[in-house]
């Protein structure tokens, strides 16, 4: 629900502690799967700031550049390639920045990568 996405974690544990308090219990921990799915949004939004700051409308296709990916972004793009492609409407992914009409960086759990955009 609501609160599950506001903080980022997949289940809400609610419990009546007597008749009037309620206490909620947030299960906080940060699998490797869950950091995972926070670098490709953080990834989609990184990108799709590109996009705006290139001034491409929505039906701009584009290519998604990206450099210096270690084991961690390997994996993220690996298992979210496909939606992160679909999500700033990329036709590939390539590790090459010829061509680049906007780049930057994002970072997530303390991995960056280099990331940009050119016209397809």
């Amino acid at each position: 629900g609501m609160i599950a996405e506001e903080v980022n974690v997949k289940s809400v544990v609610s419990r009546q502690m007597s008749d009037v308090s309620l206490e909620v219990e947030l299960d906080t921990t940060l699998t490797p799967e869950l950091k995972r799915e926070g670098a490709a949004r953080e990834l989609t939004r990184n990108v799709n700031a590109l996009r705006k700051e290139a001034g491409l409308t929505i039906g701009d296709r584009v290519v998604l550049l990206i450099e210096g990916a270690d084991d961690f972004w390997k994996e993220v793009l690996d298992e979210h390639g496909v939606s992160i492609l679909a999500d700033v409407k990329a036709d590939a992914l390539k590790e090459d920045f010829g061509g680049a009409i906007a780049a930057g960086e994002t970072e997530a759990d303390g991995h960056v990568i280099k990331i940009g955009i050119a016209k397809t």
